[in-house]
């Protein structure tokens, strides 16, 4: 009798853990797409404009492929669909390292309020994207906003080419940041990002409260090595 009750109170504890997490998605979830202002729909696939790689045919359908995997196994939408929305600024990063976790970090700004949104998934660069192991949101200040924005601005973001020849790199690490504000929508590609480049990068993510000081220490160690 008394391994029954242990037994249903295990179950019960799991059943609650677990509406929880739904009620924290719901209510992310309309936090972001309920706003008549700033619609974010999970529904949108199309993540790249065509050519925006390469002109070459099978290249860039490859990077289309690959970078879309794991912005769908995020559940992430569509900046490049969605630059047509009044009154909404975004920016995401996505970092694909060799020897740590993918990780994405995406900004937003509706009319005077700030979100980011952090994820981090359990599978490699390559291969599977996985999961999401952990996400993070919260609402951020006007004061972190305007600091990734003016870091963006120095890095002149809206005029950097896309892809840059970079050489031959073995197992490098890829940056990915995306920007859709205005009806302009630009993506920049880079495995050898200039230092201010990666500042920018790394603050969003150190902003973000996805990983503790521990973590986040072993997670810059990882791709600067």
């Amino acid at each position: 009798m008394l391994r029954i009750y242990l037994l249903l109170a295990i179950v019960i504890t799991l059943l609650t853990i677990s509406c929880i997490s739904v009620r924290e998605e719901k209510v992310f979830d309309k936090e972001i797409n309920n706003s008549s202002d700033c619609l974010v729909s999970k529904e949108l696939k199309t993540y790249f404009p065509p050519k925006v790689f390469s002109d070459n045919p099978e290249r860039n359908q490859f990077k289309t492929n690959w970078y879309t995997s794991y912005l769908s196994a995020m559940k992430e939408p569509s900046l490049y669909e969605m630059k047509k929305q009044v009154n909404v600024e975004m920016y995401r990063f996505l970092l694909l390292p060799s020897f740590s976790l993918p990780v994405m970090v995406r900004i937003q700004k509706c009319n005077n309020n700030y979100l980011i949104i952090a994820k981090e998934l359990t599978g490699n660069r390559m291969k599977d994207p996985g999961i999401v192991k952990k996400q993070k949101r919260k609402n951020l200040s006007e004061q972190e906003w305007k600091h990734v924005v003016n870091s963006l601005d120095r890095l002149h973001f809206w005029e950097l080419q896309t892809t840059v020849e970079e050489g031959v790199v073995a197992d490098g690490i890829k940056w990915i940041v995306e920007g859709a504000r205005d009806d302009k929508y630009h993506i920049v590609d880079r495995i050898l990002p200039s230092v201010e480049f990666q500042k920018a990068c790394l603050y969003l993510v150190k902003i973000s409260e996805l990983m503790n000081d521990e973590e986040l220490l072993a997670f810059e160690k990882n791709i600067n090595q």
